[in-house]
């Protein structure tokens, strides 16, 4: 296959349909894993794992040499050659560890790099549990003091800890989320829900959300957060009548080291919060088994799917989001939304060009020399979007290649100027009783 095909035919693997195969040959040939090790992520997404069975590796193994036009048969031939081809074209993605010869399927474990931790422990059956395998301390190369003395500044401030709160700082495990179906609604609330739908754009669709009505504890660990399946609309008419209803959401903050920029979001004049403003993608998680206008949008695979899935929508990307990714979680009280974020996921060049934007806004670059002067205009931000970008500067940019200067400052000195630059010293306001 000529590289040119070749570029074409991973660029197609990298469409949101092809998600799961992705996932695949990024395990297999970017991480270098194991038969029994890819099995074992796999199955953690579905709650189930059987060490010894790994037929499901087979299968994914010949989708996706079928992709890319590789006979596949038995023997190691069609993994070798699999393995050949992207060290022909692109010998930076396969691991350092696989030998030339291929994949060495009888390696058990392998010492991994503490920037992309794969040591994934046994799941519980728990259900509706999504956790992708998440479950490992983020080692910060810019300080966890320092880190977290930005997050309590960010928390204490009165332009951002009036709005929202940080209550998860930087790490690799995803929250566990708990099911606990459908919530009722009264005679008034189905008339409110109704009038409700009458107002919505166009283009809006009453697609299910989880409604979290019981505030997590925020110390639990894991975290852990319950939800109930509503329709947005009947949200917004439960917000008349109980005092919190939460949407959980996930966002992601993109970022090009090959256009050296970050890619967010400007959200639309039409926004019903924080229009026009500048944000991360992302937007409300849609359970499974619910009854809703687009049943091929639910997030089956989990919060992750949901940053992968809007970033398909609201910009015409495919993306990966790899475990070396570190997540924060934010209590944005102020609009009654908990944000699960993953900070800093890499695309090409190719990628960023071929962006589009649509009715719900468009992609737009910020060079990441001027990022500190666009970061100080706060008030052009969403303001979970600014902590966003904030506290990936403050990890030293976790998951690029290599290090990253902003106008000749490291991501922690940018952040650390930044924070000095727009925010107030700590609120002596009480907290919000939200918070309570």
């Amino acid at each position: 296959m000529e590289k040119e095909q070749f570029l074409a035919t991973f660029e197609e693997l990298q469409k949101p349909a092809n998600d799961k195969l992705l996932t695949f040959v990024n395990l297999l040939i970017r991480d270098g894993k194991t038969k029994k090790e890819i099995a074992k992520a796999i199955r953690k997404r579905q709650s189930v794992y059987n060490p010894e069975d790994t037929t499901i590796v087979s299968r994914r193994l010949e989708a996706v040499c079928n992709h890319f036009d590789i006979k596949f048969g038995r023997g190691h031939s069609h993994q070798d050659n699999l393995v050949h081809l992207f060290r022909q074209h692109m010998p930076d993605f396969v691991h350092p560890d696989i030998s030339p010869d291929g994949v060495d399927s009888e390696t058990l474990s392998r010492p991994q790099s503490p920037t992309n931790p794969q040591n994934i422990p046994n799941p519980e059956p728990i259900s509706e549990l999504k956790t992708l395998g998440r479950d490992h301390p983020l080692i910060f190369s810019g300080g966890e003091t320092f880190v977290q003395d930005i997050i309590d500044q960010i928390n204490n401030s009165l332009e951002i800890g009036s709005r929202l709160r940080v209550v998860c700082s930087p790490r690799y495990s995803e929250p566990l989320f708990l099911s606990e179906g459908k919530l009722p609604l009264s005679e008034n609330d189905k008339i409110r829900e109704q009038d409700i739908i009458k107002k919505f754009d166009i283009n809006y669709t009453n697609d299910a959300c989880a409604a979290v009505v019981t505030r997590p504890n925020w110390s639990d660990s894991p975290l852990t957060i319950r939800y109930c399946t509503c329709k947005y609309a009947e949200i917004l008419s439960l917000r008349n009548s109980i005092p919190y209803v939460g949407i959980i959401t996930a966002n992601v903050l993109l970022f090009c080291e090959e256009l050296r920029c970050i890619v967010v979001h400007r959200r639309s004049k039409k926004s019903r919060d924080y229009p026009s403003t500048l944000h991360t993608f992302g937007g409300a998680f849609i359970p499974s088994g619910a009854d809703h206008q687009s049943p091929h949008q639910e997030d089956r695979l989990g919060i992750q799917h949901t940053g992968i899935r809007e970033i398909s929508e609201e910009a015409k990307a495919g993306i990966d989001i790899s475990e070396s990714v570190p997540i924060i979680v934010t209590d944005e009280f102020e609009i009654q939304s908990i944000e699960i974020t993953y900070l800093g996921v890499s695309v090409t060049a190719r990628q960023v060009r071929r962006m589009l934007g649509n009715w719900e806004g468009d992609p737009v670059q910020i060079g990441f020399d001027e990022l500190e002067e666009k970061l100080a205009n706060i008030n052009e931000w969403v303001p979970s979007g600014w902590v966003h970008i904030l506290l990936w500067l403050s990890c030293n940019t976790p998951s690029a290649n290599s290090p990253i200067k902003f106008g000749g400052l490291s991501g922690s000195e940018l952040a650390s100027a930044t924070v000095k630059r727009c925010l107030a010293k700590p609120s002596k306001k009480p907290p919000n009783k939200l918070l309570m």
